[in-house]
């Protein structure tokens, strides 16, 4: 087969009748290797077409045979050789025959013969699927069969299960959006448990099913103990569920207590006895809600920050903009390497930006009510760095010692079941508040100046109201009951001062 092509004209001067003189007089070896002849052939042809062409246009009654597309300035394959159309020249537009749709009979028969296609849209119609005929392993390493059986196994092997671990997300996600969280739990599940997975891509949605999973568990616990309860089986009855008894917020927070005495403290129902919410909360400590803080604290073991000089460079500044790291044809070299580090900090952190799963669990912990054990983990994060220059975890620590503060002036606040305990020390309690007032000063005063934000006024009122309960309780020698009045800003008791936050920070 040979191929020409004449974008140039070498033989302008020369008429029809001597190129092909000149053709004839060349033998067919010439012509296959010689220049000469090559531009001879290629001359001819191309004068052969345009005559032939023109003859076409002249004969209004002659149709042309169907051709293939010419478009202008492109080249096209006939037959064995490519030519070049003039652009100038007028294209005729090919001729496409219609053809009909199949009717009922057609298809009927159709379906009938095809065995395959009918049996095909019966799977599908289950809601069953095929594999793709798509290969999964590219043609190279196909090739690879014969010669290394092995090698070819384990990339097929990988092909499918990257096929799986797709359809697994969008089952996942599908699920999600659904609301069908033990669906997607069980997804979540397998996902985190295939070889070689990088987690903290969707780390933040696998917090969110277990999540609404132990809301899902604590409103089942919660059903069967009222169900138990014939004072609160009635009531059950008598409600939509035991979702209406509670706000969303109320419980999300019940589904994540780990404190049952929190229950009596801050999350009692006036329609409700506490000892019903406490029973439900202690059977989904064990069964519901233990997974979410396991699972922070697996993320925050083993996805820790690397000591890669290239950590939280993406991929794009690794290749054009850092050449002080690597020389150019190792920086090519390690590029996929460098690629599990090329990710945003809230993937894992940095060495200057703080792990994002620590945090996270902090809050939950602060949540759950286990403040010993967020207290302690938060006194030893604030010593090392790049947590000792991020004021969140600062605030942390002085919410924790702000809960435990709350908790322990509740005997005051109530006045039923509270108010006859004999062996509550008022001056103990008022030395420990004091304590825990100083140690809530001093976080809030580090967050502050490390430019963390927070509801200063809101805490000042807090605090104020506090001490004003003491000091209620010193001069009637009884328990009084306390009323959050945060909105009476014109007190005269509000003009007080403690430790770093000042009065004028009320707003």
């Amino acid at each position: 087969m040979f191929w020409f092509h004449t974008k140039i004209d070498p033989f302008g001067n020369q008429n029809e009748s001597e190129l092909a003189e000149m053709f004839e007089s060349i033998s067919y070896t010439e012509t296959s290797h010689s220049t000469e002849g090559r531009r001879l052939l290629d001359e001819h042809l191309r004068r052969k077409f345009n005559r032939d062409l023109q003859e076409t246009k002249d004969d209004p009654g002659h149709r042309p045979p169907p051709r293939s597309k010419i478009r202008k300035g492109k080249p096209f394959l006939s037959e064995s050789f490519e030519l070049w159309h003039e652009p100038d020249e007028p294209i005729a537009e090919p001729d496409y025959e219609e053809v009909p749709l199949p009717t009922v009979a057609e298809q009927e028969k159709l379906d009938l013969t095809k065995e395959s296609l009918k049996s095909r849209v019966t799977v599908l119609d289950k809601g069953v699927e095929f594999l793709p005929k798509k290969h999964l392993v590219s043609r190279r390493l196909l090739n690879q069969k014969r010669e290394d059986p092995d090698v070819f196994s384990e990339y097929v092997a990988k092909g499918f299960l990257r096929y799986h671990v797709r359809t697994l997300f969008e089952l996942m996600h599908l699920s999600v959006l659904k609301e069908r969280w033990n669906q997607a739990y069980r997804c979540f599940a397998l996902l985190i448990r295939v070889p070689r997975m990088d987690i903290r891509d969707f780390w933040t949605v696998g917090l969110k099913i277990l999540k609404k999973r132990a809301e899902t568990s604590f409103i089942r616990v919660f059903e069967d103990v009222m169900k138990e309860t014939p004072t609160t089986a009635e009531q059950l009855e008598n409600s939509a569920g035991a979702a209406s008894f509670f706000t969303n917020q109320q419980l999300s927070i019940l589904s994540r207590l780990r404190n049952p005495d929190f229950v009596r403290k801050n999350y009692s129902n006036s329609d409700l006895p506490s000892r019903v919410i406490e029973e439900a909360v202690r059977i989904n400590i064990r069964t519901g809600n233990k997974h979410i803080l396991e699972y922070l604290s697996w993320l925050s073991r083993f996805c820790k920050v690397s000591d890669s000089e290239a950590s939280h460079i993406y991929p794009q500044e690794l290749m054009n903009e850092t050449p002080v790291l690597e020389e150019d044809e190792t920086r090519k070299k390690r590029y996929s390497y460098h690629q599990k580090y090329a990710a945003p900090p809230y993937r894992a952190g940095t060495k200057n930006q703080p792990n994002p799963y620590i945090a996270v669990m902090m809050w939950e912990l602060l949540v759950a009510g286990d403040l010993k054990r967020c207290k302690d983990m938060t006194s030893q994060l604030v010593l090392e760095h790049p947590y000792s220059s991020d004021g969140l975890y600062f605030f942390i620590q002085g919410m924790a010692h702000y809960v435990e503060l709350q908790s322990l002036v509740t005997p005051l606040r109530n006045s039923g079941e509270y108010s006859d305990v004999e062996d509550y020390d008022f001056d103990d309690t008022k030395v420990c508040s004091t304590q825990l007032k100083e140690a809530i000063n001093l976080c809030f005063a580090k967050a502050a100046n490390l430019g963390f934000e927070y509801p200063k006024g809101q805490l000042l009122r807090e605090m104020m109201m506090i001490d004003r309960l003491f000091e209620e309780k010193e001069a009637s020698g009884a328990n009084v009951s306390y009323q959050s009045d945060q909105g009476n800003d014109n007190d005269e008791d509000n003009t007080g001062q403690h430790g770093d936050i000042d009065s004028s920070d009320l707003e």
